[in-house]
């Protein structure tokens, strides 16, 4: 069902929005995997986007849900994250923007923060 009316939305003009590609060099494989970003306490963390726009518009990253100590750069995409040392886990996303004649298409990529080692707490175990 979804197929078909994607097919007519880009047969009517329509386009598909910017393409992650990588995020400091790991390369994104598509959505059942989402993506895994991790830092120390106290880490300043570089996040270098890269990104392809068949139409090759400019593009503006949105960082739904992104952690504390997150910041944007308000020339691109990229962004730096310094790790708080409360911090342990978050689930947030990146959005890609971009406008042109054909209007504002997006393109959505879920991400997990978290810090390294993270150690998931199931309650089975008691560890003495």
């Amino acid at each position: 069902m979804i197929g078909p009316l994607w097919a007519a939305l880009l047969a009517c003009g329509g386009s598909a929005g910017p393409r992650l590609l990588s995020i400091n060099g790991e390369s994104f494989r598509g959505l059942d995997e989402g993506f895994w970003l991790e830092g120390e306490p106290g880490q300043v963390v570089e996040l270098q986007v890269e990104y392809r726009d068949r139409k090759g518009a400019s593009v503006r990253a949105l960082w739904p849900g992104a952690p504390l100590g997150l910041k944007p750069d308000t020339q691109g995409v990229n962004a730096t994250w310094v790790v708080r040392d409360d911090f342990t886990y978050q689930e947030g996303g990146l959005i890609l923007q971009a406008d042109d004649d054909d209007g504002t298409r997006s393109s959505y990529t879920p991400i997990i923060y978290s810090v390294s080692p993270y150690i998931f707490d199931t309650g089975l175990f008691s560890v003495r």
